[in-house]
């Protein structure tokens, strides 16, 4: 059922979202182009704003806190996995797995280690953990206000 909470979370987390990915974007190498996450991590702020820390509103402060933070996170996991499931893509159209799918499959988690390192710099990291307290916090003040 639509609420004026999950309307805001959804609001909140695609701005985190969004400022995680450009953020994201200036620490990579300069022969990796990312130009449309912040887009897509835009959408899946939406989502995840939606569905995981919009149901959760109204049911207290320090908890608000604590599920924004765990949104936040799955923000920050699913951009590692989906750089690293296109990166992989765009290594295999270049045929450098040599037709072998399963190298392909198990070379994500290492892609995912190799471009979350980028992810662990401080300004990232600030953004990701200020905008999930803060996003948490405007979700509970949003419940307890409209809900």
């Amino acid at each position: 059922m639509p609420t004026f909470a999950k309307l805001a979370a959804a609001v909140v987390f695609a701005i985190v979202g969004y400022w995680a990915a450009v953020t994201y974007n200036t620490k990579l190498p300069d022969n990796v182009s990312l130009p449309r996450l912040p887009l897509s991590m835009l959408g899946l702020g939406i989502l995840l704003g939606w569905f995981s820390m919009g149901p959760m509103a109204g049911k207290g402060y320090r908890d608000s806190v604590a599920y924004g933070l765990r949104t936040s996170v799955l923000i920050g996991f699913l951009a590692m996995f989906g750089v690293a499931l296109l990166l992989m893509l765009r290594k295999s159209t270049n045929r450098m797995y040599r037709a072998d799918p399963f190298a392909a499959l198990l070379d994500i988690p290492d892609l995912m280690y190799q471009y979350g390192n980028y992810m662990l710099q401080a300004d990232v990291l600030m953004v990701l953990a200020a905008g999930g307290i803060i996003g948490g916090l405007l979700v509970e003040v949003t419940a307890r206000r409209w809900g």
